[in-house]
């Protein structure tokens, strides 16, 4: 998102949102920078994190939590589909994103990943690939990044198609080939 507001001579404001809640959750203010932050909330809904126990997620020790929404433009359920409808809402009524978030100090939801995304380490860290991948993805080094983990093991695993033409071009301005 820095990348994109730096790029274009326009203010950018990002949007979270759902179809099943009738589009915007919430969206940035214009001067609100801070990568994530999905801003303010849309009038007449409320919005809660619960726990997520499978992933040992718990909202008061972590901070974490699924995000959940409810109003007047959140679906009532899927046009005859109980089976759907029955997993869209948590039991409290709530419609459940599939989105792991957490609270920013100004009382804004900051959106970490979809709950599909992540996966947990031996040592119970929570990763989430997308964000590594993009991270790696950044550099002019690599092509495409794929990561992986194994809830066995204490570490990641990244698979990098190499930018050879690039990779060439720094390691002659590293003197490590001629």
């Amino acid at each position: 998102m820095n990348f994109t507001r730096a790029s274009l001579p326009c203010p950018v404001i990002e949007v979270y949102g759902l179809t099943e809640m009738g589009g915007i959750l919430s969206a940035t203010l214009l001067g609100e920078m801070e990568p994530g932050r999905t801003g303010t909330r849309h009038l007449g809904l409320q919005v809660k994190l619960i726990d997520v126990p499978e992933m040992n997620l718990f909202v008061k020790r972590d901070g974490l939590g699924e995000i959940c929404v409810t109003g007047e433009a959140c679906t009532k359920g899927y046009y005859r589909d109980e089976a759907n409808t029955n997993e869209l809402f948590e039991p409290g009524g709530f419609l459940s994103t599939g989105d792991i978030g957490t609270w920013t100090k100004e009382g804004a939801v900051k959106l970490i990943d979809r709950r599909k995304s992540f996966f947990k380490l031996v040592q119970r860290e929570y990763v989430t690939p997308n964000k590594v991948e993009d991270l790696y993805s950044s550099s002019v080094l690599a092509n495409n990044v794929f990561v992986d983990g194994d809830s066995r093991e204490t570490f990641v695993v990244a698979a990098v198609e190499p930018n050879f033409t690039e990779l060439r071009k720094f390691l002659i301005s590293q003197a490590v080939i001629g």
